[in-house]
């Protein structure tokens, strides 16, 4: 089974987390963006939840950010809905 997602609104200078959620948030898989096409195979049927993170400082994980600092956390989205996945199921999902 394959959960295909497309980026449209990412700049393609910037570094982005794609990540495939189970119902509880564990993260099931996750992969960064080399472009705006994200391709997750061999995923078991079941319901899924996307969340993106934008990678600012290209570092491959989620920073909270630092008060001392001034920092802010790395912005976090959520597609705004659960995906299921059956067997032999391909779907594909636009993120703007």
């Amino acid at each position: 089974m394959t959960i295909k997602i497309n980026l449209l609104s990412a700049d393609s200078a910037e570094q982005y987390i794609v990540q495939v959620l189970s119902e509880r948030d564990d993260v099931i898989v996750e992969k960064i963006n080399i472009d705006n096409t994200i391709i997750f195979q061999n995923i078991k049927a079941g319901k899924y939840r996307i969340r993106v993170i934008h990678d600012t400082n290209k570092n491959g994980k989620w920073d909270s950010g630092d008060y001392w600092k001034n920092q802010q956390p790395e912005s976090m989205y959520y597609l705004d809905k659960v995906l299921e996945l059956r067997n032999n199921w391909e779907i594909e999902e636009d993120i703007s």
